[in-house]
Protein backbone atom coordinates (compact mmCIF):
# COMPACT_ATOMS: atom_id res chain seq x y z
CA UNK A 1 0.00 0.00 0.00
CA UNK A 2 2.83 2.41 0.66
CA UNK A 3 4.50 1.75 -2.07
CA UNK A 4 1.16 2.37 -4.13
CA UNK A 5 1.18 5.44 -2.57
CA UNK A 6 4.44 6.73 -3.24
CA UNK A 7 4.37 6.15 -7.23
CA UNK A 8 0.93 7.47 -6.90
CA UNK A 9 -0.12 11.61 -7.74
CA UNK A 10 -2.01 12.42 -4.68
CA UNK A 11 -3.91 14.96 -6.28
CA UNK A 12 -5.48 12.41 -8.36
CA UNK A 13 -5.74 9.58 -5.44
CA UNK A 14 -7.47 11.51 -3.31
CA UNK A 15 -10.86 12.60 -4.88
CA UNK A 16 -14.08 13.08 -3.94
CA UNK A 17 -15.11 9.50 -4.95
CA UNK A 18 -12.11 8.06 -2.48
CA UNK A 19 -13.87 10.51 0.46
CA UNK A 20 -16.86 9.33 -0.48
CA UNK A 21 -16.42 5.77 0.19
CA UNK A 22 -14.40 6.33 2.87
CA UNK A 23 -17.65 8.49 4.56
CA UNK A 24 -19.80 5.55 3.90
CA UNK A 25 -17.09 3.11 5.67
CA UNK A 26 -16.06 4.78 8.55
CA UNK A 27 -19.54 6.91 9.24
CA UNK A 28 -22.61 5.48 7.71
CA UNK A 29 -21.71 1.45 7.82
CA UNK A 30 -21.20 1.74 11.57
CA UNK A 31 -24.43 4.17 12.47
CA UNK A 32 -26.68 1.67 10.30
CA UNK A 33 -25.39 -1.04 12.38
CA UNK A 34 -25.71 0.13 15.40
CA UNK A 35 -29.12 1.40 15.31
CA UNK A 36 -29.83 -2.35 13.78
CA UNK A 37 -28.21 -3.36 17.01
CA UNK A 38 -30.12 -0.99 18.78
CA UNK A 39 -33.47 -1.71 17.93
CA UNK A 40 -32.99 -5.66 18.28
CA UNK A 41 -31.81 -4.95 22.06
CA UNK A 42 -28.04 -6.26 21.36
CA UNK A 43 -26.06 -3.71 22.66
CA UNK A 44 -24.26 -4.78 25.12
CA UNK A 45 -20.30 -5.49 25.72
CA UNK A 46 -20.34 -7.89 22.42
CA UNK A 47 -22.59 -6.40 20.58
CA UNK A 48 -20.00 -3.00 21.11
CA UNK A 49 -17.11 -4.76 20.32
CA UNK A 50 -18.52 -6.58 16.96
CA UNK A 51 -19.61 -3.15 16.35
CA UNK A 52 -16.32 -1.39 17.07
CA UNK A 53 -14.67 -3.76 14.38
CA UNK A 54 -17.32 -2.29 11.71
CA UNK A 55 -15.67 0.85 12.39
CA UNK A 56 -11.89 0.05 11.84
CA UNK A 57 -10.53 1.15 8.68
CA UNK A 58 -10.46 -0.57 5.80
CA UNK A 59 -8.18 -3.80 5.36
CA UNK A 60 -4.77 -2.75 3.79
CA UNK A 61 -5.16 -6.43 1.83
CA UNK A 62 -7.39 -5.13 -0.82
CA UNK A 63 -5.07 -2.76 -2.50
CA UNK A 64 -2.65 -5.93 -2.33
CA UNK A 65 -4.91 -8.28 -3.78
CA UNK A 66 -6.54 -5.21 -6.69
CA UNK A 67 -2.01 -5.44 -7.23
CA UNK A 68 -2.08 -9.32 -7.51
CA UNK A 69 -4.81 -9.46 -10.14
CA UNK A 70 -3.62 -6.81 -12.48
CA UNK A 71 -5.62 -4.18 -11.03
CA UNK A 72 -5.05 -0.25 -10.69
CA UNK A 73 -4.05 0.07 -6.83
CA UNK A 74 -4.40 3.43 -6.51
CA UNK A 75 -8.14 3.68 -5.79
CA UNK A 76 -8.29 0.98 -2.88
CA UNK A 77 -4.67 2.43 -1.94
CA UNK A 78 -6.64 5.85 -1.48
CA UNK A 79 -9.37 4.17 0.40
CA UNK A 80 -6.96 2.69 2.51
CA UNK A 81 -4.96 5.63 3.34
CA UNK A 82 -8.20 7.75 3.88
CA UNK A 83 -10.12 5.57 6.15
CA UNK A 84 -7.22 5.34 8.15
CA UNK A 85 -6.84 9.08 8.53
CA UNK A 86 -10.32 9.60 8.86
CA UNK A 87 -10.62 6.57 11.71
CA UNK A 88 -8.38 8.95 14.26
CA UNK A 89 -11.16 10.84 14.42
CA UNK A 90 -14.61 8.96 14.06
CA UNK A 91 -13.36 5.47 15.85
CA UNK A 92 -12.69 7.21 19.59
CA UNK A 93 -16.56 9.25 18.49
CA UNK A 94 -18.03 6.07 17.48
CA UNK A 95 -17.52 4.31 21.08
CA UNK A 96 -17.88 6.81 23.09
CA UNK A 97 -21.38 7.23 21.54
CA UNK A 98 -22.23 3.27 21.37
CA UNK A 99 -21.05 3.56 25.35
CA UNK A 100 -23.06 6.69 25.62
CA UNK A 101 -26.37 4.47 24.02
CA UNK A 102 -25.68 1.45 25.83
CA UNK A 103 -25.65 2.87 29.59
CA UNK A 104 -29.47 4.45 28.63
Amino acid sequence: TGITLAESDLQKLFTFRVFKASMYKNILVPLALAAVFLVLGQLDEIGISFLTTAACPTAALVPMMALQYDYDGQLPSGIFTMSTVLSMATLPLYIYGLSALASI
